[in-house]
This record gives structure tokens, sequence and C-alpha cells, in this order.
């Protein structure tokens, strides 16, 4: 399998480029973005990959979700994402023995780290022009250098797939059978049209409810709600968990837009933990309600309002929270 990028399409681009403070500013937060509607097909991911501290926004409240990402920070949002973040920091400075770009105006320390993951061949890294738009295909090489993913030899079925340029044929075909990165309306994959942040967010969030990177797995958690108080803001998870949820929290339904009210017992969820401690972002998915017989041992009850949900110890061992019926039985 390859291990580093071609440089081919990344070198001597010149590309003219509005920088805000490097990547943008971490001052805004999700919940605040005035312009993701604008990319209402994005927002979930939007705030998701936001409230997980992967892409932030800028001083001024917006996101700019049909911004071209840059090389640069393409490569720092994929460096986040495989949780070599602090990596990145620790080297910012520090004496290597290759040529860095001529211009580097922020985040050095990402291509550094780039080279040791073995995203970028530190060879031609002097080649690289850090502030030209990062292509769809020069993201998905970057993207499975990034995650060492098996290169796919799968045919491309795209209209445009004798556009993308062979040495990022494997790579567009590993994301695309991954189902991490998909194609345009037309059946067209536009491998050398830029990617926007709406996109990379898109993307990211794939990677990490796909399994595939994880940054923080102390803030991310996922499980079935048990019980949630809304008065409260608090919600328990069949685990047993309890967890204290942000006024500002962000709430998905399916797709949908949603709030702490729209949440029941039985909906898978995924969840964001702010620093804070508290849930920031709550992504779910309404499942089927079950019923019937369960045998095994109450473990306890949990009241919210005129609610009520029992958690059995099942003979299997498993522990599950079921909301009681108003016919509940118990023997």
């Amino acid at each position: 399998m390859l291990k580093r990028i071609p440089l081919l399409l990344f070198m001597l681009a010149i590309t003219s480029v509005v920088l805000f403070n490097g990547i943008a500013s971490s001052e805004a937060k999700a919940i605040n973005f005035s312009d993701i509607g604008d990319a209402a097909w994005a927002e979930m991911e939007i705030s998701e990959m936001s409230s997980l501290g992967i892409l932030k926004g800028y001083p001024d409240g917006r996101f700019l979700p049909y911004q071209s990402v840059n090389r640069l920070e393409s490569i720092a949002m994929l460096i986040r994402m495989i949780g070599k973040e602090d990596r990145a920091t620790a080297v910012e400075e520090a004496v290597v023995s290759y040529k860095m770009p001529s211009y580097v105006p922020w985040g050095r320390g990402y291509l550094i780290t780039a080279v040791e993951e073995g995203m970028l061949d530190k060879n031609y890294l002097d080649q690289l022009a850090p502030t030209g738009a990062a292509s769809r295909a020069q993201v998905a090489a970057l993207t499975c250098l990034a995650l060492d993913l098996e290169l796919s030899t799968a045919p491309l079925t795209f209209a445009d797939a004798a556009d993308i340029p062979s040495g990022y044929k494997s790579y567009v075909a590993t994301l695309v059978e991954h189902k991490l990165m998909q194609g345009m309306p037309g059946n067209v994959f536009e491998p050398n049209s830029s990617i926007n942040r709406a996109q990379m967010a898109v993307l990211l969030s794939n990677l990490l409810n796909n399994d595939f990177a994880n940054p923080y797995p102390g803030r991310y958690i996922t499980g079935v709600i048990a019980a949630s108080d809304p008065g409260l803001g608090l919600i328990a998870l069949q685990d047993g968990s309890r967890l204290l949820l942000s006024k500002d929290c962000r709430y998905y339904l399916g797709r949908e837009k949603a709030s702490m009210a729209d949440l029941k017992p039985g909906d898978r969820v995924r969840l964001i933990k702010g620093d804070d401690g508290q849930i920031a972002f709550v992504r779910a998915e309404r499942t089927a309600s079950q019923g019937g017989l369960h045998q095994g041992l109450v473990e306890n009850v949990i009241l919210a309002g005129s609610d009520c949900w029992i958690g059995i110890i099942e003979l299997d061992g498993t522990k599950t929270f079921k909301p009681a019926p108003n016919d509940l039985l118990i023997n």
C-alpha cells in the first residue's frame, strides 16, 4: 500500500485566500453559528464536529460552510480527527531535517505531524502550497493515509471517473467503498473541485460515526435512552449513566432539529460532551418500541415526573431500562 501521498497536485499551486487567524477562532460555538442554515444538508454534522472541537467558527459568529478548505486546514482537521492535536502543538517549533514550505502562515506542527503519520512525504514537503485550495481527490488521499486504510481496487463508476488523477483513484475508491465520501448530483465525483467546509464536516462526521476515528473517547458517548427529564435537563442511559445536558445543547432526531422534549426512552443516541462535562450535542435515532415479557431482576426504578422506568438485569446478565406502562405486571 502506498504510504505517502503523491504531491503532484499539491505542488506549486498559487491560490489567493483570506486567512482568519489560521484555521478559525475557537470562540464561536456550534450553537451560535449564524449561517449554517445556508447548508441545511450538513447542519447536523457541522454542529457535531464543532461541538467536538474538530471544526471551529469565525470570530464574527459565522461558520462559512461553502468556503473552500485549503490544504493546511484539511491536514489540521484530519490530524485533530486522529487524535494528534497535542502532538502537533508539541512540535510546532521543532527543528526538522527536511525543508518546510516557504510560506506557512500558521500550523507548522500539523505539517510535521502529517509527515510523522505518513500523510506527507518529507522529501517533497517544501513544494507543498499550504494555502492552496484542497481538492476532493487530495482530501480523499489524505484521509486514507491518516487512517492507514487498505486501498480498494474497485472500479469507479462516476461519469467523470476519467478526471480522477491516476494516483488518486484508489484513494477515492476506498472512501466511496466505506461510504465516507460520495458523489455529487449527476453521478459525478468532481475530484478536482475544491472541498468546502460543509463537505469536510460530513466527511469527519462519517469517520466518527462509522468508528474510523475517535479523537476524544471520553467525550463521545453512545447508548440508548432509558429516561429523560427536560425540567432538570437530565437523561439516563440504559447502561445506568446519567448525564446533564447543556442549556445550549443542540438536538437532532433523525436529521431534523429537535428539542429535549422530543427524546423518548428507547431512542439510540450519540452524544458529545463539552469541556464543562455537560452534553453539548445529541444525535438521536428513533427505534421501534419493545414490549412483551422480560425475565430477570428488577435493579432500580427511575421516576421522572409522571413517567416511570424500570431497570432490569435480564437472565443473560444484560442490563436494560424499560418504560413502565400503566398495566405493568411484576411477579
